[in-house]
């Protein structure tokens, strides 16, 4: 279907994908958000214009940042706000298979016609702008949380860094960090403290708001950081609160998957997500949420119901569950590392694709010191590295295959049905054999867990 634009040929929804996919990926002028704030202008979504659409309460938009986790407290923070009756948007990134699915309402992504037709209509207002290909869908976002169906809260993961990101061009007074790590050096700095600068930049100063000091909700920081956010809370007049983990125990379902309990101040309920890290992202997530003047203890039940796919997420293929999780950089392989001590198996199967500016030995070295596992190196979409980009990883491998699709159906071949198979080390790997799984398989029956009252 095509939408009629004044002043353009209507796009399908294909060739807008093909348009932003030849956009350019980083901001010619660099750092800056120049661009950002004029192309917000140019749609006639001002600050103020944006404000007046959530009752001049710049808390209900909320940026999340961070290394790992973002995406996860952000999906989790949207869900226990639309268990209170709120209509929620939500911005995240990447996406796994489609481009709509970073933009949401309600858990619901945007439909593609539309999504072709509020590109069009940014790209007709800001045709004299270089936006590159992240702004211009930060900008679509805003127009659809705003000005097409004006949602109560918005909340925004950022895509990288914090300072000149591009979703730091909104207003916002709720600011979140999630835990932070080693990530995109090149470009956020090589210490831990230069990184979390720029991700801390998401921080607004007093004087930016319209109502008191930003409110910043983060997970404990390390102590090398302790004195760059005594010097921001000091300097911006912000009120910091930092959320340790809450403890868990772990039960299992009627196949053995591990279900872990968190035991929180506010109450106990089971978790749609796995792994301690969850547990860490889920309790920023809670205080996050009463931050926002709602009460956790009512809404523990919307922690089973969070949906935040290619994260540890369980496919089939025939009878087979493949689980896929979309670990990128070293802090992501430990968590995955850490989870894996919650499940039971024979022989663990990892099918790995590593993108060419991630730190190889980083995310590998981890990997091959797991007991028992055999490593299944590929080549991942965007950017992977080919086999022979592995260097000496590629020798020490138990199978190599440039095709993810037929790699993962020879694992599946060979092993037998007490190992574990996952495939990490890259979203986009992840992204493209969760559409091959999700075209070739459908779940097997008669394995509900008893947390929930539906199959897998």
């Amino acid at each position: 279907m095509r939408v009629e634009v004044k002043g353009r040929r209507a796009l399908s929804f294909e060739e807008v994908v093909w348009e932003l996919e030849h956009r350019d990926v980083m901001p010619k002028k660099i750092p800056t958000l120049e661009w950002m704030v004029q192309g917000l202008e140019a749609v006639s979504l001002t600050h103020e214009e944006i404000a007046s659409c959530v009752g001049h309460d710049l808390s209900r938009i909320i940026l999340v940042a961070g290394t790992n986790g973002k995406g996860s407290v952000a999906a989790t923070l949207a869900q226990l706000l639309q268990s209170a009756g709120q209509r929620v948007g939500f911005y995240s990134s990447p996406h796994l298979e489609s481009y709509c699915e970073r933009i949401r309402i309600q858990g619901e992504t945007i439909d593609p016609d539309l999504f072709a037709h509020i590109y069009s209509t940014i790209v007709e207002r800001t045709s004299e702008l270089p936006l590159t290909h992240f702004e211009i869908l930060t900008l679509m976002a805003a127009w659809y949380f705003f000005r097409q169906e004006h949602v109560d809260y918005a909340v925004f993961e950022v895509g990288m860094g914090g300072t000149w990101d591009a979703t730091n061009a909104l207003p916002h007074t709720t600011a979140i960090i999630t835990s932070l790590g080693f990530d995109h050096e090149a470009f956020l700095g090589s210490t831990l403290v230069e990184i979390a600068t720029n991700k801390f930049g998401i921080i607004p100063h007093r004087s930016d708001t319209n109502r008191g000091g930003a409110k910043v909700i983060s997970g404990k920081l390390p102590e090398e950081l302790l004195s760059l956010q005594r010097n921001l809370i000091a300097q911006r007049e912000c009120m910091w609160e930092e959320i340790p983990p809450d403890s868990f125990s772990v039960d299992h379902d009627s196949s053995g998957e591990p279900i872990f309990i968190l035991h929180s101040t506010y109450g106990t309920a089971p978790l749609a997500l796995k792994g301690p890290r969850a547990v860490e992202n889920t309790s920023i997530a809670l205080g996050a949420f009463k931050a926002l003047g709602f009460d956790p203890s009512s809404h523990l039940h919307a922690l089973f119901d969070v949906k935040w796919p290619g994260r540890m997420e369980p496919l089939y293929l025939g009878q087979r569950k493949i689980y896929l999780s979309g670990d990128h950089n070293p802090s992501g392989v430990e968590s995955l590392c850490k989870l894996l001590e919650y499940f039971s198996y024979q022989t663990l199967h990892l099918i790995v694709g590593v993108g060419k500016r991630k730190n190889l030995n980083g995310i590998l070295a981890p990997l091959f010191a797991l007991p028992d596992v055999k490593i299944h190196l590929t080549v991942s979409p965007f950017e992977g590295r080919t086999l022979d980009e592995y260097g000496d990883w590629r020798e020490l491998a138990a199978h190599c295959d440039p095709s993810p699709e037929k790699l993962l159906e020879d694992v599946v071949d060979f092993s037998n049905t007490k190992d574990l198979i996952i495939v990490t080390g890259s979203l986009y790997l992840v992204g493209a054999l969760r559409h091959y799984l999700k075209s070739r398989s459908s779940s097997p029956s008669g394995s509900a867990s008893k947390w929930s009252n539906s199959p897998p």
